[in-house]
């Protein structure tokens, strides 16, 4: 053996044995390093709360995220005999989500490219929910990697839409090829036909010429929407042959949004010579799109022949009688009232647009009386024009005292909201029959209430009760909303001693739940002090609850406690400053049930915030209650009092809140304050200390005239609610302190660029710095997105079209 192979030998032998010997070492300084992690996560959780939270003037600390992320991700994220093991997986998302940078998201990626990340599910969201600004060049580089999972790369490609719009759409161009899935190729295209421009129209014509596959179908049906030159219109449709009947439909809806051109003309009415029956109906569903209503009404005399099967004339009517065209609308009612009717398509169709159509009154008189007809088609037209047609309302006079059932219903409606005198009798007559189905008497009663004279007939009803339920609860329901005091007290007086059933019975019950409903409805002053007397009478019906007892689950109280809920809601609405009014037990002698106080701060709430938050502020403070109970009670003081106004007292619960959960915080207690506080979802409430620092900031900048941007700064720092971010935006707004709403925009749309508010916000704040075309390109994006808030998209784009004349 040579002596340099002797060397290599000795030195591959040693490096052998010293590999050997420090493999135990390596795998004994991971498990510590692992172990220290396990240790050490609860601390980065508190190393990233907010301001609002650490309360020592620092907003989270940064360097806890590349730590705490590679714990959750790598090394398996908290052990699993921790206590709540999935809420403690679920903190630490929360604490992550809100803090990640670019770098962050980059690692991620990496991560999930290499395999080094072993929570999968959990590296997805914190992608997705991560700020755009920081997320976006990962986001754009996950919806372009062929080798990650679909889901995530949909994900990707929704989040950078949203966002960028028309920037992310030039950006993920490179995924329009015909093997790409359907799953990214949908979102893509539909928010590209939002935003398509005609300089699109090249690149959409080479995509169309690509060959057959969804990329090609979807970019016509783009295509179609934009394009407006009329031969470029007839070849879109013409290339949309080979598609499916659904596609071309489409195709033939989007071209048809840029209104009607000869050559479409043209090109459609030569379809209705088709050999396929489907290209003929699709013609026709669509000619009147294209062409003028006297060129529809011609192609139909030129085509009709007395031998066309009904389903064919049904075709043509259907689309005849929606002409704004006298003649083709009496061409339609001609033959509905001929042969029509017999049509199980289109008959009732073409009967539901006639109802709309005044031409139709001419063929009422004898077409309603044919017994032949069905009696479902004559009641749409007759309760249809019943308003302007005579013959109608003969027509429902005569048959509506033999009519039953859900026809018998509509016809007796249509009478009373007619609401003339002459069909007091005939009402009157239906209501009073007790071998009438009692839907019926129902629907009979309610209208009496809308003719000349049906008060005294309710009266009479009320002194003589009827006996089956459903009559009586309409008797009881329409007495009320007469709105005649002396009527509404004698139905008091009935309801009070059974109304005909036997009291405390669940006729009786469902009778005095259906008196308080009708008086939220039309809440009259003078019954002030009987609703009073009746809210404590069921307030005391309630035994004593123990207080070491937790109260119920929110969600039964509603079923198990209807009767208070109801007549408490009736007494906030008739007079607010009763509502304060719940007996006390030094008053009268004897405990009073503690739920029962709550859920009486709860009713009152919406007509009453004032009463409601006093109620519950003193239910709080019994020192003998459970600490759920206190809990749900401050919440729903602290909601009332926002409501009502009085900081001082919101400040007070959210306060006291916080010291208790600083104290303890039992996850016990957090469905009892999320219900107290109105969270539509308490169990998913992960961050209780977080959402009361949060209300308490807001709370806080009410009482402040000025410097409100400093107030709620701690805010823009960690994981604050989007929701709240907006609620400071619109506080800013209203003081006009531009810069600061500016920044709450800015990040809320940032957190969540669909988010419809925050773009209005952004744009407002932009339009009030004299920032025009930033301005306008949010309104724009907010009038985008419009679907999601189509409310706040219509004040966006007055604005935008404000700004356009400016």
């Amino acid at each position: 053996m040579s002596p340099l192979l002797s060397l290599i030998l000795c030195v591959t032998l040693s490096s052998s044995a010293a590999a050997q010997e420090s493999a135990p070492a390596q795998e004994s300084a991971a498990a510590q390093s692992s172990e220290q992690a396990a240790q050490n996560w609860r601390s980065w959780v508190d190393a990233l709360a907010p301001p609002y939270i650490r309360r020592d003037g620092r907003g989270p600390d940064r360097e806890a995220v590349q730590p705490l992320l590679r714990f959750a991700l790598v090394d398996g994220g908290p052990p699993a005999q921790v206590e709540d093991f999935e809420r403690a997986r679920m903190m630490i998302f929360e604490r992550l989500a809100p803090n990640l940078e670019a770098e962050h998201c980059g690692w991620i990626l990496e991560g999930l490219r290499s395999g080094e990340i072993v929570d999968l599910d959990t590296a997805h969201a914190l992608l997705l929910a991560a700020r755009v600004s920081e997320s976006g060049p990962s986001l754009l580089a996950c919806a372009l990697d062929e080798d990650l999972d679909m889901p995530t790369r949909a994900g990707a490609v929704a989040r950078l839409l949203a966002a960028e719009g028309r920037a992310a759409l030039d950006s993920l161009q490179a995924l329009i090829q015909p093997e790409t899935e359907a799953v990214l190729l949908r979102p893509i295209y539909a928010a590209w036909s939002q935003m398509v421009r005609e300089d699109d129209l090249p690149r959409l014509e080479e995509l169309v010429r690509q060959g057959p596959g969804l990329v090609r179908e979807y970019a016509l049906q783009t295509w179609g929407r934009v394009e407006t030159r009329p031969a470029k219109r007839v070849e879109i449709l013409k290339l949309a042959e080979p598609s499916g009947s659904s596609f071309r439909a489409v195709v033939f809806r989007e071209v048809a949004q840029q209104g009607p051109a000869k050559e479409l003309e043209v090109y459609v009415r030569s379809l209705l010579d088709a050999p396929r029956i489907e290209e003929r109906r699709l013609a026709l569903s669509m000619l009147a799109s294209f062409a003028s209503p006297e060129v529809v009404y011609s192609e139909w005399e030129t085509r009709r022949l007395p031998n066309d099967p009904l389903s064919t004339q049904g075709q043509w009517m259907n689309q005849l009688a929606r002409l704004p065209l006298e003649k083709a609308q009496r061409a339609a009612a001609a033959w509905l009232v001929q042969d029509g009717w017999r049509e199980s398509r289109y008959g009732m169709a073409v009967a539901q647009t006639l109802g709309q159509r005044a031409i139709t009154d001419e063929y009422l008189s004898s077409f309603l009386p044919r017994t032949d007809v069905p009696l479902l088609i004559r009641v749409q037209l007759a309760t249809d024009r019943a308003a302007t047609s005579a013959d109608a309302r003969a027509w429902l006079r005569r048959s509506a005292p033999e009519a039953s059932g859900i026809t018998g219903v509509r016809m007796v409606r249509a009478l009373g909201e007619l609401g003339e005198a002459e069909d007091r009798l005939l009402l009157e007559e239906i209501a009073g029959d007790p071998g009438r189905p009692g839907l019926l008497r129902a629907e009979a009663v309610r209208a009496l209430a809308q003719v000349p004279g049906g008060v005294a007939v309710l009266a009479a009803c009320v002194a003589s009760p009827p006996r089956d339920f459903e009559t009586a609860e309409a008797v009881v329901e329409s007495a009320v909303l007469a709105g005649d005091a002396a009527l509404r007290a004698s139905v008091h007086e009935a309801v009070a001693a059974g109304f005909g059933f036997e009291t405390e019975s669940a006729e009786h019950v469902a009778l005095w739940r259906t008196l308080w409903r009708a008086q939220v409805r039309k809440p009259l002053r003078t019954e002030a002090r009987t609703l009073l007397q009746e809210a404590r009478r069921e307030l005391l019906a309630l035994e004593e609850d123990d207080p070491t007892e937790p109260w119920p689950d929110p969600r039964a109280l509603r079923g198990d406690y209807l009767q208070l809920v109801e007549v408490v809601q009736a007494l906030a609405a008739t007079a607010p400053a009763r509502a304060f009014r719940v007996p006390e037990a030094m008053e009268l002698g004897r405990p009073v049930s503690r739920l029962g106080l709550a859920i009486w701060a709860e009713a009152a709430l919406s007509s009453s915030p004032d009463a409601a938050a006093a109620i519950a502020a003193r239910l709080a403070g019994d020192p003998r209650i459970l600490r759920g109970n206190r809990m749900r009670a401050l919440g729903l003081a602290a909601r009332a009092a926002e409501r009502s106004g009085n900081r001082d007292a919101e400040l007070a619960a959210l306060d006291r809140i916080l010291s208790l959960l600083r104290a303890d915080l039992d996850e016990a207690d957090l469905v009892d304050l999320g219900y107290g506080l109105g969270l539509a979802s308490p169990r998913a409430w992960l961050l209780p200390l977080d959402e009361i620092g949060q209300r308490l900031v807001l709370a806080e900048a009410r009482s402040y005239e000025s410097g409100l941007g400093t107030v709620l700064g701690p805010l823009l720092e960690g994981g604050c609610r989007v929701e709240i971010l907006l609620q400071a935006g619109d506080m800013l707004a209203e003081a006009e302190s531009w810069s600061a709403a500016l920044r709450f925009a800015r990040r809320a749309a940032d957190f969540e660029p669909g988010n419809v508010r925050a773009r209005w916000q952004l744009g407002r704040a932009y339009e009030a710095i004299d920032l025009l075309e930033e301005a306008a390109e949010a309104y724009a994006e907010a009038v985008r997105l419009g679907p999601n808030d189509p409310a706040t998209a219509r004040f966006a784009a007055h604005r935008l079209e404000a700004l356009a004349v400016r």
